[in-house]
C-alpha cells in the first residue's frame, strides 16, 4: 500500500504524544492530502521551529538554530561548527500539529458513530457506541501512543469494569505487537484492536464494522466455549494478532569503517551520520544502542550526558524538548522507532535488536 500523508502522521502518532511536523517533511505527499488533513482541521499550524535539521545541501550534524532578523530569517551553527549563516524561508520553520479532538470527530463521522465531545484519559479516547446489524452496540476508544506495550494492556484493564464485554474495539494508528501472554490477556478481556493504517478503503478512515463484529462476537463466544482458557495456539478466530516475529525484527548495527563510525539497519549502511562523534545526537545514539534488550534507559541519564537541565529536557511549553528534537534527528537517520515516555525513559522500540 502506497504511504499517505495522513498514515504518515498517525504512525508517528503513535510513537509521540504530540508530535511536530515540520513544512519540509510533508512535502514528498501530494499537496491537495495537506490541504484535506488541513481543512478537515486535522493538521493546523503551531508556532515556528526554533531549531531545524540542517538542508542537504550542507554537512550533517547538529540542529540549525533559527534565528529571526531585519535581514529575514537564518540558520545558524554552534560556535564549535561554525559556517556562514544559512538563509531561511517561511516554509522552513513552518510547523504543524494534531488536533486531537478534530481527528476522533472525523473518526467517528466516517464510521456512523454518533457520540461528540471529546476526553483523553491518559491515552484512551473514549469514541461512543457503534451499532452493527445483528451484533448490537460495540464500544469504540482510540488509543495512542502505543509502543508501550504495557501501557496499552493496562488501559485495557481500565476498561473491564466499564463496559460489556460483548464488544469493546481500541482503534489504533498502526498495529501493535503483542506477547503471547498479552494476547490471551485481550481474548479473556473481549477486546480486540483495528489498525487504523491497514484499512484500504477508499475512505481511509472509514472501517469494515461487520468484518470486526465477526471477529468480536467469535473471540467472545470461543472464550465463553472454553470456560474462559484461551489456548496460545488456537488460529480458529482468525483474529489478526500481532507480535514480533523474525520478519519484524530490526537489526541495528555500529561497525567502524575506515576511520569513522557507520550504522546499518538490516544490512543497509545508513553512512557516518554524525559528523562529530562527541555531538549530542551521536552520544545519545551510542546510549541507546548500548541499552538494546535491556529495557528503558532513565531521562537522568541523558540529562547527565548532555548537561541539559531538566526544563529544557521535559518544556513547559508543551512544545517538543530538547531531547526529543534530537530524537526525531535520530530517526530520520535511521528510520527506526524510538520510544519517549516521560514516567519511564528512552529506548529503541522492541522489535529492534543488535546482530548475533
Amino acid at each position: 500500500m502506497t504511504e499517505t500523508l495522513l498514515h504518515f502522521i498517525l504512525q508517528r502518532l503513535d510513537q509521540i504524544e504530540c508530535p511536530v511536523f515540520l513544512h519540509r517533511e510533508l512535502e514528498r505527499f501530494p499537496e491537495e492530502q495537506l490541504r484535506a488533513l488541513r481543512a478537515d482541521g486535522i493538521l493546523r499550524e503551531t508556532s515556528r521551529a526554533t531549531e531545524i535539521p540542517r538542508p542537504k545541501n550542507i554537512p550533517s550534524g547538529e540542529d540549525l538554530v533559527v534565528r529571526h532578523t531585519s535581514k529575514g530569517i537564518f540558520g545558524v551553527a554552534d560556535e564549535e561548527d561554525y559556517f556562514d549563516p544559512i538563509p531561511l524561508t517561511e516554509d522552513d520553520v513552518r510547523q504543524y500539529e494534531i488536533s486531537l479532538p478534530k481527528l476522533t470527530a472525523v473518526i467517528r463521522q466516517a464510521n456512523g458513530i454518533g457520540d461528540s465531545g471529546f476526553v483523553n484519559h491518559h491515552g484512551l479516547i473514549p469514541m461512543g457506541k457503534k451499532a452493527v446489524d445483528g451484533s448490537g452496540n460495540i464500544d469504540v476508544f482510540f488509543s495512542m501512543p502505543n509502543l508501550d506495550e504495557n501501557e496499552f494492556i493496562a488501559r485495557c484493564r481500565r476498561l473491564e469494569q466499564l463496559c460489556d464485554p460483548s464488544g469493546i474495539v481500541i482503534l489504533t494508528p498502526r498495529t501493535i505487537a503483542l506477547s503471547p501472554e498479552n494476547r490471551q490477556q485481550m481474548k479473556r478481556l473481549g477486546i480486540i484492536t483495528v489498525a487504523i493504517t491497514t484499512n484500504s478503503s477508499p475512505n481511509a478512515l472509514s472501517l469494515d464494522w461487520l468484518a470486526i463484529s465477526r471477529q468480536a462476537n467469535s473471540q467472545v463466544v470461543h472464550y465463553a466455549d472454553d470456560g474462559g482458557q484461551v489456548s496460545l495456539e488456537d488460529e480458529a478466530i482468525k483474529v489478526p494478532v500481532n507480535t514480533i516475529t523474525e520478519e519484524d525484527k530490526i537489526v541495528v548495527e555500529r561497525k567502524k569503517v575506515g576511520e569513522r563510525i557507520h550504522w546499518f539497519v538490516n544490512g543497509v549502511d545508513k553512512g557516518h551520520i554524525f559528523v562529530r562523534q562527541e555531538s549530542i545526537s551521536a552520544k545519545i545514539t551510542e546510549i541507546l544502542y548500548d541499552q538494546i534488550g535491556h529495557g528503558w534507559v532513565p531521562h537522568k541519564t541523558f540529562m547527565n550526558a548532555c548537561a541539559w537541565k531538566e526544563d529544557e529536557y521535559f518544556p513547559a511549553s508543551g512544545e517538543p524538548g530538547r531531547m526529543q528534537r534530537q530524537l526525531n534527528i535520530i530517526r530520520k537517520n535511521l528510520g527506526v522507532a524510538i520510544e519517549f515516555r516521560k514516567g519511564k525513559g528512552v529506548r529503541f522500540a522492541e522489535n529492534i535488536v543488535k546482530s548475533k
